[in-house]
Formats: structure tokens, sequence, C-alpha cells
């Protein structure tokens, strides 16, 4: 069980690394503020992660040293993140009191630090759990506020959808963690398979991490489908009409059926007929073949 347990850390950090290079690279390339943000509350993230494994897994009683640099690094990373996470989601969801917000939530992170830096020199590491789990459904129930209410952004609607995505992860995953990680808690610490950090804080990672590499690769997608040219021998060959036409435009640059419906001024139903109709016309299953038979017949 252990070590499916180290495993299971594993599998979350190997997703978050990758996603960090992913971001690291998009960032050099186009100094993007917002993913500056995402990128500094994916690396807190991820050293709690990497920590938390460490400790559950290896027996650092004879390395002392070690031990107290890895909960250390842990407990200051959890903090960062209880101040980073909301930071990032101020940024995003542009609200008129956000400094103000942000310090409360620096100051909260900083009274959890040394809460929790107290209880372990007093060797009451058992509450230190308690301490983090708060300060992260703090953190989480406060970024739900702000997704739910929809404050004005001033940023990219790719980081919208990722946030709406995760509040769908986050209102599934509530339940879970709240039941896990204040209710078992007694019986995970005596199977010994859980330190103090919460149990499906790699799973929330993942998943964090996960949506965010679904988004650009689908965005790298979106981009190259939106260089496909509609040509005349495409339209001629498979009898598009030109409603048709723009529909295929539209799919072709990343769209979604409710932007087609209200870019051209019809209702849903008209839309999917068009779509059907589309896909009917030239055999693709989905928009990223229908961008590969254009391609194919311009050729």
């Amino acid at each position: 069980m252990k070590d499916f347990i180290f495993f299971y850390y594993l599998l979350s950090y190997t997703v978050g690394i990758t996603t960090l290079f992913l971001a690291f690279m998009l960032f050099l390339r186009n100094r993007n503020k917002a993913l500056s943000r995402f990128m500094l509350v994916t690396l807190s993230f991820t050293i709690v992660i990497i920590n938390g494994s460490l400790l559950s897994y290896f027996d650092f009683n004879e390395s002392f040293i070690i031990k107290q640099i890895l909960r250390f690094l842990s407990y200051l990373s959890a903090c960062a993140y209880i101040f980073l996470l909301p930071r990032f989601v101020n940024y995003i969801y542009g609200l008129k009191s956000a400094k103000i917000i942000n310090y409360v939530f620096l100051l909260g992170a900083i009274l959890c630090f040394i809460t929790m830096s107290i209880l372990y020199l007093l060797m009451l590491s058992s509450f230190v759990h308690y301490i983090v789990m708060s300060g992260l459904l703090c953190a989480i129930l406060y970024s739900l506020f702000c997704i739910l209410f929809k404050f004005n952004s001033k940023a990219e609607a790719l980081y919208i959808r990722f946030f709406q995505y995760m509040a769908i992860i986050i209102v599934i995953l509530l339940p879970v963690m709240i039941y896990l990680d204040f209710f078992l808690l007694d019986n995970l610490l005596r199977a010994n398979l859980r330190n103090e950090f919460p149990i499906t804080l790699p799973l929330v990672y993942a998943c964090w991490c996960g949506i965010f590499l679904f988004m650009q690769v689908r965005a790298l997608l979106t981009g190259w489908m939106s260089l496909v040219e509609i040509t005349e021998k495409f339209i001629s060959h498979y009898r598009i009409t030109k409603k048709e036409k723009q529909v295929i435009g539209l799919l072709l640059h990343g769209k979604s059926y409710k932007e087609i419906m209200g870019a051209l001024d019809v209702s849903m139903s008209t839309v999917k007929t068009h779509i059907t109709n589309i896909y009917k016309k030239t055999g693709a299953l989905n928009k990223m073949e229908l961008a590969q038979i254009i391609k194919k017949t311009t050729l």
C-alpha cells in the first residue's frame, strides 16, 4: 500500500513538472503576466507534493536534518500556495479590493507558517494537518467564490476557461477532501498512509496541471487549424454551402457552438444541423479530422 501511495505522488508530480516545463517555455516566448503567476502557484504546489511523497515513503529517522529541511520546505511551500492562489485569482478576476485581499491572505499564510512551526516544535505535529487543510480550503473556497460570481476579467479567455474547469473539479472533489482529510485522518495516520499533508492534495494538483496541459495543447492545435485555408476546390468537391463555409471557418478558429450561434445569429439547433451536415459530407468525425481533410484537398 505504501508503494501505491508513493506511485500516486510520483504520477501527480510527473504531470506537474511537465506542466511547469511547458509553462516556462511559453513564458519565454511571450512573457505573459498571468502565466508567470500560474507558474508561481504551480511551483509552490509542486514542492509540497514532492516533499510530501518523500516524507510519506522514506524513513528519515536516521537523517534528522534532511527530514527537518523537507518539512520546513513543505510548510513554507504550503503557506506560499495559500497566498499565491488567491493572488492569481485576483489577477484573473479583477476585484477592486484585490490588493487588500492579497494582504489578508499574505498575513494568513504567515500566521499559518508560524502556527505550524510552533506546533511541530511542541511535538504536536498531528495538528499541523488541520492548519494546512484549513488554509488550503480558505484559499480554494475564495477562488470558487470569484469564479462563481464572475467578476470582470482583464485576462485572456484561456485562463477564465481554466478556472471554470477547475471549479467543476473542486466542487466534485471537495466532499472527498473533507471526508478523507478530516473524518478519516486518524485511520490514515494509524495505517501510516499519510503525513500531515492532505492525502487528496496530489489529486487536486494533478487536475490543476492536467487541465492546463490539455488547454495549452488544444490552443496549439487550434492555432494550427486556424492556418488551414478553405479553398474553392474543397468547397466544390464536398458541395459545401456558403453558410457551412462560415461555420467551418469559425470551427477551425476554436469557436464553441455557442460562439458560432452568436457570430452567425442563428439558433443552436441550426448550428448543430450545419455541423452534422459538414461532418456527413466530408466523413470527418471531429474538427481535427476536418482540418486534415481540407489540407489534403488543397494539395
